[in-house]
């Protein structure tokens, strides 16, 4: 998950623009070392380790450098904020791309021992490409934000220049997300799901979504960012379809070939260039070919983004939205409802444990490249309140988010005994307490700056006259906060970290230019292993005619014969 950022420049760190042409900073240094050095910077960014660790385990031996001087101007920079950012995926895409382009050139002229001008070079390049992705080109950028705002939308600006074209990939979520959708086809079109199956040659499905867990996690533990697999594996004429090897010395590389190349490919050992790219390649060609299947079988003339529009609704609300809350809500004696007959607009999820009682919008928005792109704080609000407050389209109204979730609290107030009888045969509707909460599948709308925002929005016209005892404020929370939180936790009980975290949400003073709003991304639970829980996913939700456990026989016979 992106976090607010300032993000630090070459004038930042030395006070003068660079003499150098980012070229010349890279000629001498290899470019196979620059390429594996920017792999692992974003197996390092993908797994949230901050820049200052980052830098640190670049600098080990810097005491007795040569440049000594220099990098300890960006080691000071680097601590007197803790919000100030060197590495980031945006500028190692662009650093990444530059390398590609020039390969020939940088490996003509590599030094015998490159190793002392990486260590400095390597981060003057990387704050010269900061420097030129991140000087505004806008001079009204932040300003003319209203006072009210300002807090949260000069973060929610900042951030949008900090991440790239596409969320972050988080392996469990996504493999989640493909199992839910392979169960889909499961329970609705066996035909279909069997065809796809069929096309990579796959009699053990289950074992085939771990091995993709298993690749990617030891990929991304190895120390230098590599996996090995073997010639006749499934997965190894994917990797060799989308090796950047092809595209070297191409110039100009198109983002989109960088994008879709992701793999470094050297002495048979595979290196991830840029992890967000290649998770999401390897997830997204799936849906895609699913797509494919369906659209043949069903409609010649679908578009991919209404079959998108279905896979939101179809799985990620009906399947992993529902999992991740009935998972992480496991406490004996919670009430759990989807519906109501006679509950107009009833909310995704009615949750109830005693008298505290949470409704859940799920919204699963995507970001679009010029929300990303686009500067104007009106332009921002704009996006953020299509999504979560109120949509006009066509002279016509129509509540989105906390709008609903204030919809559906006044029809709580006149109708809950119609949506859970008994709540009201142990408590007085006086002593029950509301949560709203909102589900986003998009990290960027899960930001601690944006829930700010909405929280005030929702305070403003949250109903003031029901009869609950309390209507607390507004709750956001990522499906994948969820998912990481039921695989990991010892005992999954979402409950108590929510209490915590709407006391912090009330104990809070915003203070300064850059506030630390609370996220409840960092509320502490003990935590197990991922291992058992994820065979409990498998079992909840089959993929195919074969249990488990018989999958796991079959291939331990075809071990021993």
């Amino acid at each position: 998950m992106a976090d607010f950022a300032v993000v630090l420049t070459y004038k930042d760190v030395f006070g003068y623009s660079s003499p150098h042409e980012i070229i010349d900073l890279l000629k001498g240094i290899s470019p196979e070392t620059l390429l594996l050095t920017l792999g692992k910077t974003s197996a390092s960014l993908l797994a949230g380790t901050n820049s200052l660790q980052i830098f640190n385990s670049y600098t080990s031996s810097y005491t007795n450098h040569h440049f000594r001087t220099e990098i300890l101007k960006i080691d000071f920079r680097l601590r007197s904020n803790s919000h100030n950012v060197l590495f980031n995926e945006k500028s190692n895409f662009h650093f990444l791309k530059m390398v590609v382009e020039n390969y020939a050139f940088l490996n003509e002229h590599t030094l015998e021992d490159d190793s002392e001008i990486l260590e400095i070079n390597f981060f003057k390049v990387y704050l010269l490409i900061n420097q030129a992705i991140y000087d505004s080109n806008n001079s009204n950028f932040l300003k003319g934000i209203p006072a009210e705002h300002f807090l949260e939308f000069a973060q929610i600006l900042m951030m949008k220049k900090t991440i790239v074209e596409q969320q972050e990939t988080d392996f469990f979520s996504d493999i989640l997300k493909i199992k839910a959708q392979l169960h889909y086809f499961f329970l609705e079109d066996n035909e279909l799901l069997n065809q796809f199956y069929k096309l990579h040659g796959i009699t053990n499905p289950d074992l085939w979504i771990f091995e993709i867990f298993r690749i990617l996690t030891l990929a991304n533990n190895y120390n230098n960012n590599a996996f090995y697999v073997e010639d006749d594996h499934w997965i190894a004429d994917y990797c060799d379809g989308i090796l950047v090897n092809k595209i070297i010395g191409k110039t100009p590389v198109n983002d989109i070939e960088l994008k879709l190349n992701s793999l470094y490919k050297k002495d048979s050992k595979y290196y991830v260039l840029n992890w967000s790219n290649f998770g999401q390649h390897l997830f997204y060609k799936i849906t895609y070919q699913l797509y494919e299947l369906y659209k043949k079988k069903y409609d010649s003339q679908l578009k991919f983004d209404a079959y998108q529009s279905l896979i939101s609704d179809k799985v990620s609300e009906k399947i992993v939205f529902r999992k991740a809350v009935e998972r992480s809500f496991g406490r004996k004696g919670t009430f759990i409802s989807y519906g109501c007959e006679s509950f107009l607009g009833f909310p995704d999820c009615y949750l109830r444990y005693n008298n505290f009682v949470c409704i859940f919008e799920f919204k699963d928005n995507e970001l679009s490249r010029e929300f990303l792109s686009n500067e104007s704080y009106q332009f921002a609000k704009t996006f953020i309140d299509d999504r979560f407050i109120l949509n006009t389209a066509n002279g016509k109204e129509k509540r989105k988010g906390i709008s609903q979730l204030v919809k559906v609290i006044e029809s709580l107030n006149e109708n809950i005994q119609k949506v859970d009888p008994i709540l009201l045969s142990k408590y007085k509707k006086t002593s029950v307490e509301i949560v709203p909460i909102l589900v986003v599948s998009e990290s960027m709308f899960s930001q601690p700056a944006v829930e700010s925002y909405l929280t005030k929005e929702f305070t403003k016209i949250k109903p003031s006259n029901t009869d609950f005892r309390n209507i607390n404020d507004l709750v956001m929370v990522n499906v994948s906060t969820l998912i990481h939180y039921f695989l990991n936790a010892e005992k999954p009980d979402f409950l108590p970290i929510l209490k915590i975290y709407l006391d912090k949400k009330k104990r809070l003073t915003a203070k300064g230019m850059v506030p630390d709003f609370p996220s409840i991304d960092n509320i502490p639970y003990r935590k197990i292993e991922k291992a058992k829980q994820l065979v409990e996913m498998a079992r909840e939700l089959p993929i195919c005619d074969i249990d488990l456990d018989e999958q796991l026989r079959k291939v331990r016979e075809t071990r021993n014969k």
